[in-house]
């Protein structure tokens, strides 16, 4: 039944993932792993038609390649300590039916390791898409199991189970442009703050991300006392869109919060590490997206389609960009030099900063909520990210009266 949804919701996404998709089938015909001719794959040339017709792989052809990139993961998961984490033992039960597993002894099966590796390639590439763990692994120059690793990790602190089996009730199952928009979203979390924490950690995913568990479901509970009321309005408006494609009142409220949620885990991390709370630092994270108006940059920039592998690359680089850039200028805002500055309340703060660079919050501004431009002008957003980060090279805020 997962298999099914997944290969509905990968249908749907076609037209939109062939640079992924593109990407993908070379590297594997590159390394031996498939071979297009033989398992009726289309080539590069033929891709770029189909994009160029607003269509990608059918649904037969995402079958097999599912079922290559499953074969390929599993085998690599196999091979590494993922089935011996302490987490591994829940996918081996999973796969048993629960009376076969009060009689049998099912942690000493002979092929344990090769059933765990399955359970978590059939979970990442139904509920992420078959170029997950390769596109994450191409972009931060991590391994798969790095990638999976931190995957997991995200899985925990987020509690994403528990929102895939809201999704399993709260979602029209006639709606299939609901449950893709629902995917997209959860997929678009995992991309953040997966890449996020292989960027920032070596080794050690859980002591990383599952220790701050508590702190983004509290954040995320605060979250409309933390945002503006602009903000909140637009999530509002959000959430009504998302109903009227088949999603319950509630449900529909949690996936338009998700892509403020996906900033929680680096805001727990920087709270953390300056030893403050997290709804502060949150606060003026918020504050700073607001005024630059970055958010809603970073999203228009993400639902534009680009054909060629080489600009979604590019295109997803700098929304990342955009993103770090407004985490260090929280950063500054938040932990100033002087300790007159860290007594100064965080709207006070966000007030000074804005005096003191005025001129270029408002150029980042007007072209961050502009309509008319498009997004696909790699070249004039990359100027506009050089303007943001010029506002990160500007130091930490003084916050002390003039």
């Amino acid at each position: 039944r997962e298999q099914a949804a997944a290969l509905g919701i990968a249908a749907h996404h076609a037209h939109g993932q062939v640079p992924k998709h593109r990407r993908l089938l070379t590297d594997l015909e590159g390394a031996g792993t498939i071979d297009r001719a033989l398992s009726a794959l289309p080539s590069d040339g033929e891709l770029a038609e189909r994009a160029g017709e607003g269509a990608g792989l059918t649904v037969p052809e995402l079958a097999v390649l599912r079922n290559h990139v499953i074969r390929d993961l599993q085998s690599h998961i196999t091979d590494s300590t993922i089935p011996a984490a302490p987490w591994a033992p829940e996918l081996l039960e999973r796969y048993f039916p629960r009376r076969l597993r009060e009689v049998v002894p099912v942690a000493k099966h002979p092929f344990r390791d090769s059933i765990i590796g399955l359970m978590l390639a059939n979970e990442v590439v139904n509920k992420l898409g078959s170029a997950f763990v390769h596109t994450m692994a191409a972009d931060t120059g991590r391994s798969a199991i790095d990638v999976l690793g931190a995957y997991v990790s995200v899985k925990q602190a987020y509690a994403v189970p528990e929102l895939w089996d809201a999704a399993e009730a709260a979602v029209d199952p006639s709606s299939q442009v609901g449950a893709a928009v629902v995917a997209a979203a959860i997929s678009r979390l995992f991309s953040r703050t997966v890449r996020w924490l292989l960027e920032n950690n070596l080794r050690g995913f859980d002591t990383l991300a599952t220790p701050h568990r508590e702190t983004i479901r509290e954040l995320t509970a605060e979250l409309g006392s933390l945002s503006s009321a602009d903000r909140n309005e637009r999530r509002r408006q959000a959430a009504e869109r998302l109903q009227d494609l088949g999603l319950k009142p509630g449900f529909a409220r949690r996936i338009a919060m998700l892509p403020e949620t996906g900033s929680m885990l680096e805001i727990a991390g920087l709270a953390r590490a300056v030893e403050l709370p997290a709804t502060e630092v949150a606060r003026a994270y918020f504050g700073l997206a607001d005024r630059l108006g970055v958010g809603s940059l970073v999203t228009r920039i993400l639902d534009t389609p680009v054909p060629d592998p080489s600009r979604d690359r590019a295109r997803t680089s700098v929304a990342n960009g955009f993103q770090d850039a407004l985490m260090a200028l929280t950063d500054g805002v938040i932990a100033p030099l002087s300790e007159e500055a860290r007594r100064t309340p965080v709207p006070e703060r966000l007030r000074r900063w804005e005096g003191a660079h005025g001129e270029t919050v408002a150029r980042v501004r007007d072209y961050a909520v502009d309509d008319d431009h498009h997004e696909t002008d790699l070249a004039r957003i990359t100027t506009l990210l050089r303007q943001v980060r010029t506002l990160v090279r500007s130091g930490p805020l003084s916050a002390d009266p003039p």
